[in-house]
């Protein structure tokens, strides 16, 4: 499928996902769904959390989709603005959140035995 052609179909599923019909919106999803994995999965360290974020992206998509406007730019760029940005979001997430590997989680009375 040519690029022309896919921005035209997106284009018109966009319009018509717009005036509220489901099944577009749903062709929608499934038309920029492989190409949003193949550009998070690039540049996320699994295939989980890429999944996670290609979800991300599909359901911020369906609650942006009413302030969508369009500026003439292809709609898989707005697509793809929005997978930047949940990249980012994850991987903010990702630094805040501090995780240690441990071979052995200590069992609860030890960490008590010693105070008492």
């Amino acid at each position: 499928m040519s690029d022309v052609y896919d921005n035209g179909e997106l284009a018109s599923l966009t319009s018509a996902a717009l005036a509220g019909d489901a099944q577009a919106l749903n062709t929608l999803l499934a038309r920029v769904r492989p190409r949003v994995f193949r550009y998070v999965l690039a540049r996320v360290a699994d295939k989980a959390s890429a999944e996670d974020v290609t979800q991300e992206v599909a359901m911020t998509m369906v609650t942006a989709l009413p302030r969508y406007v369009d500026t003439g730019r292809p709609v898989i760029a707005w697509v793809f603005g929005i997978a930047r940005h949940k990249l980012s979001e994850t991987r903010r997430a990702d630094v805040r959140r501090h995780e240690t590997t441990v071979e052995q989680v200590p069992e609860r009375g030890c960490m008590n035995a010693a105070g008492d």
